[in-house]
């Protein structure tokens, strides 16, 4: 077990969602949540009141309909929708500006969060597991990347033929998958999350929610095919070909989450 508060400071630069946004992520892990719940939970943040009413209303101006309350903003975007749109508002609070250790700016970071986000959800789907659940799994995967990027050196450390994980315990004295299990249990974020998190890269060591695990692990793995920046440690880890057996899919199935979740962001 990792001591959480030996780590404290070097993750005093990570600014964490707000307590409401925090409070909403909660809320869309719980398997019972329902549009009542979330209706009143999204009206004490007002930034993301204003942003599920502009999008609502614009679709809604498109067909003619008149101004809507954010009760029927909710019902008119749909769940799927609305997630997104709660689940960005509340992350994009972070204010991440860059991670040096990785050569990442913050669009980088979070354009490859985004496509993790799209293909967990896809993936989690087609597995017949909790998509919106994992769509949140998605956007965190790499948010361990923030907490220790100012203990890794500003130059190239990575080395060919030596894991990246391997590298930054050496370095940093833990890896970013540790860290960021560390960032989401600390946030309250309940399980399969901080799991997901820590074992993405080594789906076969988790001992718990291996669907789950194995669906963050793909998704990892389909943003990194699909060449998005996820920083100088990019298409340095493998697939773990047990992953795929472990949902149930095939080679074929996982070409085709990743050609939705390319029109999926680019229409994103």
């Amino acid at each position: 077990m990792i001591d959480q508060g030996a780590d404290q400071l070097a993750f005093s630069h990570l600014v964490p969602p707000s307590p409401v946004a925090l409070d909403l992520l909660r809320l869309l892990c719980r398997q019972d949540r329902n549009r009542v719940d979330l209706v009143k939970h999204v009206m004490r943040d007002p930034a993301t009141v204003a942003a599920l009413l502009r999008e609502a209303s614009a679709a809604g101006v498109a067909r003619g309909n008149a101004p809507i309350d954010l009760d029927t903003a909710i019902a008119r975007l749909g769940e799927t929708r609305v997630r997104h749109i709660v689940v960005n508002q509340a992350l994009g609070a972070m204010k991440i500006q860059s991670i040096r250790g990785y050569a990442l700016d913050d669009y980088d970071f979070w354009r490859s969060a985004l496509v993790c986000a799209h293909a967990a959800e896809r993936i989690g789907k087609a597995a017949g597991l909790d998509s919106g659940v994992m769509y949140i799994v998605g956007l965190l995967l790499d948010v361990g990347k923030v907490a220790i990027s100012r203990r890794l050196p500003d130059t190239r450390w990575t080395v060919d033929g030596v894991r990246p994980d391997v590298l930054e315990s050496d370095l940093a004295g833990l890896d970013h998958a540790e860290a960021g299990a560390i960032v989401v249990d600390a946030w309250g974020l309940w399980e399969p999350i901080p799991t997901c998190v820590r074992f993405h890269h080594r789906p076969s060591e988790a001992h718990s929610h291996q669907a789950e695990v194995a669906c963050a692990h793909l998704a990892s793995w389909v943003s990194q095919w699909m060449g998005v920046p996820t920083g100088c440690d990019g298409l340095a880890y493998g697939l773990e070909p047990g992953a795929l057996a472990t949902l149930g899919l095939t080679d074929f199935a996982l070409e085709e989450v990743a050609v939705a979740v390319l029109e999926g962001i680019q229409a994103a």
